[in-house]
């Protein structure tokens, strides 16, 4: 898992006022380091998957989360492209929490997903409860109130291929804490991706990551 902070300077002079520039993070998941589990034409023998997230505070303080979807080495995929995404979300994260929708985005339903024949390859006996975007391109974008937090995905691409990341709901103690990797209790790194939760993000954390600069995490089975 690869995260990148990223802080405009006139932010940065401002110390922990993060609203007075755009701040963003980015950062990716792979079949390709073990961070997804793909099957059919996204498993690691077929090119593999790659989920990658740029998220934006911008200057009113709403979030636009850009979404894309790639083989396991960046590059565009040459087998079918996602047809849906399930995201996990907060438990009071709310239809009128979603601002707006980029054109990659065919319809958005909220509720719990799991193991259906629409869903194949979803792990046995887990459910996401959020949102599942019907999409149509191999990049997506949202805006939203929503701070992130760190959770889990799931992906379907075409009639059998499917991608999830390693740790689907894994026990992660600093979901709320985005600007450092996800961890577990003891301190090891999870397979996890950035996704909408709390409503307005605490003063200066992510001011003080982009101080950091590049924090790349290797996971530990």
């Amino acid at each position: 898992m690869l995260i990148r902070t990223r802080l405009g300077i006139a932010a940065l002079a401002a110390g922990a006022c993060i609203g007075a520039a755009d701040a963003s993070v980015i950062g990716s998941l792979s079949t390709a380091t073990g961070g997804v589990i793909g099957g059919g034409n996204y498993s690691a023998t077929a090119g593999g998957f790659a989920i990658h997230w740029n998220i934006t505070q911008n200057m009113d303080t709403t979030w636009t989360y850009i979404y894309s979807f790639t083989n396991a080495a960046g590059q565009p995929r040459t087998g079918p492209g996602v047809s849906h995404i399930v995201l996990e979300l907060s438990e009071n994260f709310t239809p009128a929490d979603l601002l707006s929708v980029g054109s990659g985005i065919q319809t958005t339903t909220f509720g719990t997903f799991g193991p259906h024949p629409s869903n194949p390859g979803f792990p046995t006996a887990q459910t996401l409860s959020g949102v599942k975007f019907d999409v149509n391109a191999a990049t997506i974008s949202f805006n939203t109130t929503r701070a992130p937090m760190w959770g889990s995905f799931y992906t379907k691409g075409g009639s059998s291929s499917y991608a999830y990341n390693a740790d689907i709901n894994g026990p992660v103690v600093n979901r709320q804490q985005y600007w450092t990797p996800a961890v577990d209790a003891s301190g090891s790194p999870l397979d996890m991706i950035l996704v909408p939760d709390t409503l307005i993000p605490s003063p200066g954390p992510l001011a003080l990551a982009g101080l950091a600069g590049l924090v790349a995490t290797r996971r530990r089975r």
